[in-house]
C-alpha cells in the first residue's frame, strides 16, 4: 500500500510538471482538462488517503482550475 501511495504522489508531481506548469511544453485542451479534473476529484478519499497525497492532488486541481480560468470556483 505504501508503494502505491508513493507512486500516486509521484504521478501527481509529474503530471503537474509536464502538463500543467507554466513551462510545460505539452498543451491540454479544455476537454482534456475537464476529464482530468473529473478523474482527480473522483479519486479523492479523505478518509483513506494520506495527507501528502491529498495535498498533491489539490496542487494538480488548483493548476487545472487556473488553466480553465475557474479559480473562483475552486476556492
Amino acid at each position: 500500500m505504501a508503494a502505491s501511495i508513493e507512486v500516486a504522489t509521484l504521478c501527481c508531481v509529474l503530471l503537474k510538471k509536464y502538463f500543467l506548469d507554466i513551462r510545460a511544453q505539452a498543451e491540454l485542451s479544455a476537454e482534456d482538462l475537464e476529464q482530468l479534473k473529473a478523474a482527480i476529484e473522483g479519486s479523492l478519499d479523505f478518509e483513506g488517503q494520506p495527507m501528502v497525497l491529498l495535498k498533491r492532488k489539490g496542487d494538480v486541481l488548483s493548476k487545472i482550475y487556473s488553466k480553465l480560468n475557474k479559480k473562483d470556483v475552486f476556492v
